[in-house]
């Protein structure tokens, strides 16, 4: 579920520079591109170096937190007497209220 997250947050993060990065380019763009294949092409280069330094400077704020690149796995427990004992008191109270009723 993190991972979804993380990479929703990415791709609406990439979406939005790239809508910033086309407003830019046709607010300053006052002819047509004589070749416009290369505009397309540096737009989605500048876009990669982009979404490469976000996923470095991602990576470095996951460290900063203690992620050190493994997700650690639930360890399986079985239930303790103690959780029976914290049980107990609960339980003789509950049985004496419906007891007491018959």
């Amino acid at each position: 579920m993190m991972t979804l997250a993380i990479a929703i947050t990415y791709l609406r993060m990439l979406g939005q520079y790239l809508l910033l990065t086309m407003e830019a380019l046709e607010l300053r763009t006052v002819a047509p591109a004589a070749h416009p294949y290369r505009l397309i092409g540096a737009l989605f280069g500048n876009l990669y170096l982009k979404s490469y330094a976000y996923a470095l400077e991602l990576y470095a704020a996951m460290e900063a937190r203690g992620f050190n690149g493994h997700y650690a796995r639930a360890t399986t427990h079985s239930t303790h007497w103690r959780d029976y004992l914290a049980l107990t008191p609960a339980l003789i109270v509950w049985a004496v209220f419906i007891f007491w009723g018959h």
